[in-house]
């Protein structure tokens, strides 16, 4: 059977995130949003689903010597806004959002001389 995956998970501004990066890549594709959802007085909740998806995509690196840390972060110089083409699982399809990364959290696991290594990094992206 042929499918649409084209060797690679995600792309950041269009370049290709190397599968080295990620030890873990999970992604919830498609959220449904509500605009203003009540619950009536017998229990039951009125939605107003709006036509607009958002994914959410969470990847955590192997641990990681510096270079390879900073050469991850260039791929994400602006973590408000970050235009991503990404495989989405609910469509078997590539497709391409708006993102933003809220604060990562970097925790060293050894200072060397010349570099440092980091444990595993965790990124999360959020669909605008």
């Amino acid at each position: 059977m042929a499918t649409n995956y084209r060797g690679y998970l995600m792309k950041v501004s269009g370049n290709i995130v190397s599968g080295r990066f990620f030890q873990n890549y999970k992604s919830i594709p498609n959220r449904q949003t509500d605009l203003n959802p009540w619950t009536d007085a017998t229990g039951l909740t009125h939605r107003n689903v709006l036509p607009h998806r958002k994914t959410t995509i969470t990847f955590t690196t192997p641990p990681l010597c510096l270079e390879d840390k900073i050469e991850l972060q260039e791929l994400f110089p602006d973590r408000t806004l970050v235009s991503i083409e990404y495989w989405n699982d609910e469509t078997n399809d590539y497709a391409t959002g708006n993102f933003y990364i809220p604060d990562v959290e970097f925790d060293i696991l050894m200072p060397y001389e010349n570099t440092v290594l980091y444990r595993p990094i965790t990124f999360e992206l959020i669909e605008y």
